[in-house]
């Protein structure tokens, strides 16, 4: 289990990580933007914060508008990781050396990240350069002064009407938006009043995970040079593009993948994580697929259980004598013994867990969930590379940030089967508890590293409702015990953690395709946290008002997938959601909306753990429609049936 976080100090440090919840306006140099650390806002004549020329780095300038280039993910991921490498290079970073001593003679080399050459001056030796954007063309406007304005002129196509006030130049651009104040942020996370402005952030290229409206670039806040507000009066556009697709590139692996391999990165990696960003999944897979190691072996296992599956939907895979050889011998080269495992050891433990959950949802997941966790908190606690859970996160590669989020995500819904706590609780709380945040919606360009919605279509503050309630189950068993559970306090921890799990206003809006199935299972993992969180209080009766009507409401929102005009979305939310499923049809009182949930599951065949669920469901109630109590988490455990 990680450990509790260290205490905070009691004065703040210049230069120190801001204080959870805090809003950071993303005022900064692009250059401290892409190394997402805390600029200090202060350019001299030439427009050059004093961070990028303490650390010797270019600096690109301020403006409120990203180029192009820099709104392309994988364009900053690798200028990123060259810069990182560059100041390691020069020993600026803790845990590395540096390349060595320099003559005494020699001026310290500078990291250039323009397209143009950087003159040295003539009487030191040519410094070190490391160009990064010689291929990469700046498509977009680049402001170096951060009051420039970053559009084209009223009037002119492309920028706003020629009336618009906002232009910096008209006299009435100070008065067009409200300032912040503090009473903004006296409302829940999920709540903004209807007479204050909704902060969004500018339409950015796919892959894109924070949900908000699209905007025109004619409302410009004031809040803060990347910050766009969209007034509610006015209903953005309901229009969004389809995201851009990106088609898996053959890969090749010591000559050709084999057959399995090549099954595996063409088709099962995009069933298996349905609602991560398809573009990142290649990425982050062909470099374990290329070489020979457990987790390929592992991939290979996972795809011949797919085969197996689709072939003969009523046997179980891993029965079949050489899917279970291949089982037998990644066993017998993987230790479980070890006490730090790798990224590698991470990836194949995962693909294991999704091995079991094709093959019907139960198996001995739990000692691969192990290995992804003891990887995952090894680089969450690693300390000389990152200050805290939120800076591992950020500044993690997208491999590892892959495989944590993913390990959280199996963790909590784990530990509903399980009934312990889940183990990355206290990481979660802190990531993501919704008390610690503002009530203006915080808009970064780190949002996609911390965002549980892009990976498993789950709002933060409802994965870290689900990991609490677990918490919650977990100590009232204590304390019932010990003969010291008190029903006023369980009731004020539950109220604690309902008060999170009401629908966001105004609600999210998808701005791409692949966010509208992200978006619907979102909505059925919080109506039904909701009834799991009233078992805990109320016990599993289902005739129990609060718990019948936290029923209804779920199966409302699982009534709206099932209506989904796209078959596509339907079956990817179907398939993501089982947890509501099995949930609200073993609690449910009424035939019909039991019916229609066994059903949802049914469709959905035999590759996966929908029949296995259907089949605990169908034995469940024994023969009564309305039982006085419902003995769901006694046959989940005994079963072993992972709800993912």
């Amino acid at each position: 289990m990680p450990p509790a976080s260290s205490p905070k100090p009691t004065t703040k440090k210049a230069g120190a990580p801001k204080a959870k919840g805090a809003v950071r306006a993303k005022s900064g140099c692009y250059t401290c933007r892409i190394r997402r650390k805390k600029c200090d806002e202060r350019p001299d004549a030439e427009g050059r914060c004093e961070t990028c020329l303490r650390l010797r780095l270019q600096c690109l300038g301020f403006g409120a508008k990203r180029p192009d280039w820099l709104r392309e993910s994988n364009n900053v991921t690798e200028l990123r990781d060259k810069i990182k490498s560059f100041l390691a290079s020069q020993g600026m970073i803790k845990g590395h050396s540096g390349s060595g001593p320099r003559a005494p003679e020699q001026e310290p080399p500078t990291l250039h990240l323009s397209t143009q050459n950087y003159n040295e001056p003539s009487e030191s030796p040519p410094s070190q350069l490391l160009v990064l954007t010689d291929e990469i063309s700046r498509q977009g406007p680049i402001s170096n002064v951060r009051e420039e304005w970053p559009y084209p002129p009223p009037g002119v196509p492309g920028g706003p009407p020629a009336n618009f006030e906002g232009h910096p130049g008209h006299p009435n651009s100070s008065k067009l938006l409200p300032r912040y104040t503090p009473n903004m942020i006296q409302h829940p996370p999920y709540a903004i009043p209807q007479h204050h402005f909704m902060i969004v952030p500018p339409p950015l290229q796919p892959p894109q995970s924070q949900l908000r409206p699209n905007v025109p670039p004619t409302i410009v806040s004031r809040f803060g040079s990347s910050y766009t507000a969209v007034f509610l009066d006015d209903p953005p556009d309901q229009n969004y593009p389809s995201q851009q697709t990106h088609p898996t590139r053959p890969l090749t692996a010591d000559g050709d993948l084999d057959e399995l391999a090549n099954h595996y990165m063409n088709t099962v990696a995009a069933l298996q994580y349905q609602l991560t960003d398809k573009y990142f999944l290649p990425q982050i897979f062909k470099s374990v697929i290329e070489k020979e190691g457990v987790a390929r072996n592992a991939a290979r296992i996972l795809a011949s259980v797919h085969v197996q599956r689709s072939q003969a939907p009523m046997a179980q895979a891993l029965e079949d004598v050489q899917t279970r050889k291949r089982y037998d011998e990644l066993l017998q080269m993987f230790s479980f013994a070890k006490e730090q495992f790798d990224d590698d050891d991470a990836l194949a433990a995962l693909n294991i867990i999704s091995t079991f959950l094709f093959d019907g949802g139960n198996g001995d997941w739990e000692r691969w969930l192990h290995v992804a966790s003891v990887y995952s908190n090894s680089i969450l606690n690693d300390r000389s590379r990152f200050l805290d859970y939120r800076d591992a996160l950020m500044n993690s590669t997208d491999k590892e940030r892959f495989i944590i989020k993913t390990t959280f995500w199996f963790d909590v819904l784990a530990s509903v089967t399980t009934m312990k706590k889940p183990n990355f609780v206290e990481v979660i709380h802190e990531l993501y508890n919704p008390s610690n945040q503002s009530g203006l919606s915080e808009i970064l360009d780190d949002s996609d590293s911390l965002s549980m919605l892009s990976v498993m279509g789950c709002e933060n503050r409802i994965v870290w409702a689900l990991a609490k309630i677990s918490e919650l189950h977990v100590w009232k068993e204590h304390r019932a015990k010990s003969g010291s559970l008190s029903i006023v306090e369980l009731s004020r921890r539950a109220e604690d953690i309902e008060m999170y799990l009401a629908p966001s206003v105004p609600p999210l809006r998808p701005r791409t395709q692949d966010d509208v199935p992200r978006l619907l299972a979102s909505e059925v993992f919080r109506t039904s946290a909701i009834v799991y969180l009233r078992t805990i209080v109320s016990g599993d009766h289902p005739l129990v008002r609060e718990i019948s009507e936290a029923v209804d409401d779920a199966v409302v929102s699982l009534e709206r997938v099932a209506a989904e005009s796209k078959v596509n979305v339907k079956h990817v939310v179907v398939r993501s959601t089982v947890f509501a499923f099995f949930v609200c049809a073993a609690l449910t009182t009424k035939p019909t909306k039991r019916a229609f949930l066994l059903k949802q599951l049914k469709d959905e065949g035999e590759v996966g753990n929908c029949r296995g669920i259907l089949d605990l469901l169908q034995n469940l109630h024994g023969g009564s429609q309305k039982p006085k109590e419902v003995p769901w988490r006694s046959i989940l455990r005994e079963s072993r049936m992972l709800l993912v």
